[in-house]
């Protein structure tokens, strides 16, 4: 009975088929470590193949000897769940190109079990002159400053929902699908991508942001060519429903096409079957842009992660990255009260004034903007030992839910709507409040009798 052929790979003559060709190519065994390189790779890396066989391959940047070397090599991770990938990468030791590596990767697999990856490099572009390939200081600690900003823990909380888009973001730091990211205006949709691209195999080469709404057509005739350049890491689309249709399609037709060497980060307010539903997008280009979606919840959804949220906000202001904001416990009852249409983009403004009028002491009533104060004619101010902050909270929400159902003339898929919600979310929360039994009367419901204005259920 023969060996499997997992086994018998071990055995894999590497120098039979490699050892003569003119190309470059490495060899890593399953656990990421280099297990062969030919001689035009050598001569490539400048390295002999004893010093290099058994380093490992990690995409952390290491002290460790061949350290720049070993982050180029590493795999990327659809490549050990088993997939071809393409990634071109400055030549090391530099951070920056040209020359750059064009590295093409092919798992070596038998029944699903991974036992090897072959590398295959090809350079690109002329050497830069040798003062010229190092960043300035400045630029440096501009991208250590970008990498420290922009974490995955800008999205750690111990809120159940909040701690679920994490786990969303950093999935979709592990592959290189198009992701959707769709919220509220001020939801912190661009950090989500940046953290997602920063924290990506893509994060050595550039972001390109793209707001679709903003550009003229004519320059977003040149979008579809962005595909092939080697130079961005991930291209971030900002409200894809105003592209022009005909470039939607061609877009899709890239896409699907496998032609983009960068992953696409798609930013919108609302999913994009809601857009397709509308008649502003089509489903091929909606599909094509929408393989992992992420929801950032608002930040009235999130309110028990207000604390930190605030402190994560005043840590990228320089003037005030040291100070721990703290409030009155009649100041967070506003806060917490607040609806924030504006969510996170509103809570900074907020922030700012308050940290500035109280001078960087603790935040009390009066140094809230004027808007939060009047909001706190109705709350019981003048006895704060008698609050009772859930009975407070559900005041409020009960007070949003009848003015939403009153402008939306009982409709409640559209008082939904208005408050950010979806319709069964809201309906138990009527329920719940008893608000149903209350409204019955004052509204003749006609949101089941008119499917049209049904957009978000």
């Amino acid at each position: 009975m023969g060996r499997p052929k997992s086994a018998a790979s071990d055995e894999f003559n590497s120098q039979a088929l490699f050892q003569s060709t003119t190309d470059p190519v490495f060899i890593l065994n399953r656990d990421r470590r280099i297990r062969f390189v030919n001689p035009a790779f050598e001569q490539l890396a400048k390295a002999k193949s004893q010093d290099l066989v058994g380093k490992l391959c990690t995409d952390r940047q290491t002290a460790a000897e061949f350290g720049p070397l070993r982050k180029t090599l590493s795999p990327p991770p659809e490549v050990l769940s088993g997939n071809s990938a393409i990634v071109r990468r400055p030549a090391p030791p530099s951070r920056v190109g040209p020359p750059w590596w064009e590295i093409a990767f092919t798992p070596l697999a038998h029944e699903q079990t991974l036992y090897a990856v072959l590398g295959k490099v090809a350079v690109f572009g002329a050497a830069l002159p040798r003062s010229a390939r190092s960043l300035p200081e400045v630029l440096s600690d501009l991208r250590r400053t970008m990498v420290s900003a922009y974490s995955l823990a800008q999205f750690e909380s111990e809120v159940p929902a909040c701690a679920h888009v994490l786990s969303q973001i950093r999935l979709a730091t592990q592959h290189r699908d198009p992701v959707l990211i769709f919220g509220e205006t001020g939801t912190g949709k661009r950090t989500a991508a940046r953290v997602i691209h920063q924290s990506s195999s893509q994060a050595e080469r550039s972001m390109l942001r793209i707001s679709a709404a903003a550009l003229p057509e004519s320059a977003l005739r040149d979008l579809v060519d962005l595909t092939s350049d080697h130079r961005f890491g991930t291209i971030s689309l900002e409200d894809p429903a105003s592209l022009p249709r005909d470039l939607q399609q061609q877009l899709h037709q890239q896409l699907s096409a496998g032609n983009s060497h960068s992953r696409w980060i798609t930013l919108n307010q609302r999913p994009l079957e809601v857009e397709v539903a509308a008649g502003r997008m089509i489903s091929d280009l909606c599909y094509s842009l929408g393989v992992q979606s992420i929801r950032l919840l608002p930040l009235r959804e999130r309110i028990d992660d207000l604390a930190r949220l605030a402190l994560s906000l005043v840590r990228r202001w320089p003037e005030m990255s040291q100070l721990v904001p703290q409030f009155s416990d009649a100041a967070m009852v506003l806060l917490r009260a607040h609806s924030w249409p504006g969510n996170l983009r509103e809570l900074e403004e907020v922030l700012k004034a308050a940290l500035t009028a109280s001078e960087g002491k603790v935040v009390q009533v009066e140094h809230l903007p004027v808007k939060l104060r009047r909001s706190s004619e109705e709350l019981p101010v003048s006895k704060p030992q008698s609050w009772r902050l859930d009975q407070l909270l559900e005041s409020v929400e009960r007070r949003m839910i009848q003015l939403a159902l009153t402008k939306s003339k009982g409709n409640k898929t559209v008082a939904a709507e208005l408050l950010g919600i979806w319709r069964p979310r809201f309906l138990r929360r009527m329920d719940a409040l008893g608000i149903a039994a209350e409204t019955q009367s004052d509204f003749q419901e006609n949101d089941d009798d008119a499917p049209s204005t049904d957009r978000g259920a």
